[in-house]
C-alpha cells in the first residue's frame, strides 16, 4: 500500500479519534500499517489481505481541515477543539493551511487501486 511513499505517511485526521489499537488488533485481526508511536493508527489491514481502513483523510483538499476547524470551533460549547497540528503555517489559524500529504495520497490511492480493485489482494 506504500510503495513510492517515504517513511513518514502524511495525511490529515479531522477530528480527536479514541481508538485503543490493542482492541481492535485483538478483536478484529486487523494489522496497524502506519501511526505513530502513543497514537492510534492511520492505516490498518485485514489479516488476510482483504480489507483497508483509514482513519485519515488523505482525499482532503488544502482547505477542507481548515473549514471543518473553523466549523468545530463555532462549536466548541460541545466539545474541545484543538488546533490541527502540522496543518497550518507556523501553527497559526489565520495563516495558508499546508497541503504536504497531497502527493502520499496519490500514492497511496494509486496503489490501492492496483492492490485492491485490481483483485491482487486475494
Amino acid at each position: 500500500m506504500f510503495s513510492g511513499i517515504d517513511n513518514e505517511v502524511w495525511a490529515p485526521i479531522s477530528r480527536a479519534m479514541d481508538i485503543d489499537i490493542n482492541n481492535v488488533e485483538e478483536s478484529k485481526g486487523l494489522i496497524a500499517l502506519a501511526g505513530r508511536d502513543g497514537k492510534p493508527p492511520v492505516y490498518l489491514k485485514s489479516a488476510d489481505n482483504k480489507l483497508f481502513y483509514s482513519t485519515a483523510h488523505p482525499e482532503y483538499g488544502r482547505e477542507r481541515l481548515m473549514y471543518e476547524y473553523n466549523r468545530d470551533k463555532d462549536r466548541e460549547y460541545v466539545y474541545k477543539v484543538d488546533l490541527p497540528k502540522h496543518y497550518f503555517t507556523d501553527d497559526n489559524p489565520d495563516k495558508t493551511p499546508m497541503s504536504y500529504w497531497i502527493e502520499d495520497a496519490d500514492k497511496l490511492f494509486k496503489n490501492w487501486i492496483e492492490f485492491y480493485v485490481a483483485d491482487k489482494g486475494n
